[in-house]
């Protein structure tokens, strides 16, 4: 984390516009890939890291916040329940969140305040990953690492039991462990262990994953917690073969990008949108964002609301969500090298991007940064639309075609574009209007 238009026909390029994001409402499940809501529809988390919103801000930011990000289409938060040190340790009003040792007594005055923040982010629709002890990077002073170990497992699972009771009957939360530290090679495994039991044995029936070190996932290092899904932390260098990887692994299960190189902390927005092209193409369940320095939420953090990152991404969902309209059961596909660019491979990340199928309708989507020709898939004659999601100024769609003798097109100019191929005339190419912001939904990866 840390270390520092509407469519006529069925593949019409949605015309963006202004609007709230949909509610999503939990208990989320699994199905095979999928993360599923309770009328059986799957659900991808467009997300974004807010670690230390129920310390640092206030009521008024909160509600700022949450209305801003659900305008955007954001539909998922990663929150640490308590913040050891962006903050931290007390919240806004003063307050610790234990009387005396941590995790010994639970401090009601601290809890009721993040009661409030969490149940209005369930009201508003968030999703929220909730971290019972962020571990802190490389198990440093950052988080709770050294107060984990040095707490008996005991003590450690009653205060899970105290979070298990306490929030049981919030149907939004998925409970996240560990965080930026693998808890084995730290020998923190019994107090996670410890901490996830007591949840558990409180009754409490949501999901539960874990945040693992970079290049590397849930199933990696938390393997003893048995998580529910899968939880990918990389960076764009080389986040095509860690998608890849975590779409290939057995038995199967849903997988998120939990996290990846965060917007002004070293990602240009070729990268920002690679990362998050490689997770919605490459069949995962979902993408979390992150801004430096708003995820601290310290004084002026409102001046990064509105990013190049995260306007970028809103536009990618909307031209995402018509061809899941189309087809919402896109194909994943990658080149030999993006699949062998995982572990320790620190290649940059390749211009040509992330694409999928839609075998149903003979047609594909995908991300191409800069300008490339491309080797379009599907024979026949065919038709393209590129999408330009990169560009704020003067955001546009650009049709053409190909034909089967070469099945080559390139982005009209250079920038940063999605871009749609299917039979000649099954959609219309519609450019979006200026400055508008996203349709939020995004299609959920292949059965």
């Amino acid at each position: 984390m840390r270390a520092i238009a509407a469519a006529l026909l069925p593949f019409a390029v949605l015309a963006l516009c202004s609007g709230a994001a949909d509610a999503t409402t939990g208990p989320l499940s699994v199905s095979g890939r999928h993360l599923i809501d309770p009328s059986g529809q799957p659900v991808f988390l467009n997300g974004e890291a807010a670690w230390s919103l129920a310390v640092a801000a206030t009521d008024q930011d909160v509600e700022q916040y949450l209305q801003q990000r659900r305008s955007l289409g954001i539909n998922a938060l990663l929150i640490n329940l308590i913040e050891h040190h962006f903050g931290g340790p007390r919240n806004r009003s003063g307050e610790l969140p234990f009387v005396g040792k941590p995790f010994g007594q639970p401090n009601e005055a601290y809890f009721q305040h993040l009661d409030k923040v969490l149940s209005r982010a369930t009201e508003l629709g968030f999703i929220v990953l909730a971290f019972p002890a962020y571990l802190g990077y490389e198990c440093g002073d950052e988080g709770w690492c050294a107060e984990v170990r040095a707490t008996p497992a005991a003590t450690l699972e009653a205060y899970g039991r105290f979070l298990g009771e306490r929030y049981r009957s919030n149907p939004n939360l998925v409970w996240v462990h560990g965080g930026d530290a693998d808890a084995k090679a730290n020998a923190v495994e019994r107090q996670v262990a410890a901490i996830a039991a007591g949840i558990r044995s409180a009754g409490a029936r949501q999901l539960h994953t874990a945040h693992c070190a970079r290049s590397s996932s849930a199933r990696d290092c938390y393997d003893f917690l048995k998580p529910d899904f899968d939880a990918v932390y990389t960076k764009c260098d080389n986040v095509n073969g860690e998608t890849h990887r975590a779409y290939t692994r057995t038995p199967v299960m849903p997988y998120v990008l939990i996290e990846a190189i965060y917007e002004r902390e070293g990602a240009d927005l070729h990268c920002l949108l690679a990362q998050f092209n490689a997770t919605a193409l490459g069949g995962g369940a979902g993408h979390f964002l992150g801004i430096y320095p708003l995820w601290m939420f310290s004084a002026g953090w409102q001046s990064y609301l509105r990013t190049p990152g995260i306007l970028a991404i809103a536009r990618s969902m909307a031209a995402l969500r018509q061809a899941g309209i189309a087809q919402p059961s896109l194909v994943p596909q990658w080149t030999a090298a993006q699949a062998a660019q995982s572990g320790a491979s620190r290649t940059r990340a390749p211009l040509v991007g992330q694409w999928a199928r839609m075998p149903a309708a003979n047609a594909s989507v995908g991300y191409v940064g800069g300008l490339n020709v491309i080797g379009l898939p599907d024979a026949g004659r065919a038709a393209v639309c590129w999408f330009d999601v990169g560009d704020d100024a003067e955001p546009q769609a650009i049709s053409g075609q190909t034909t089967a003798a070469d099945r080559k097109y390139s982005p009209p100019r250079p920038g940063l574009w999605l871009y749609m191929h299917a039979p000649a005339g099954a959609f219309q190419c519609n450019a979006p209007e200026r400055g508008t912001t996203a349709v939020p939904a995004v299609p959920a990866g292949p059965q």
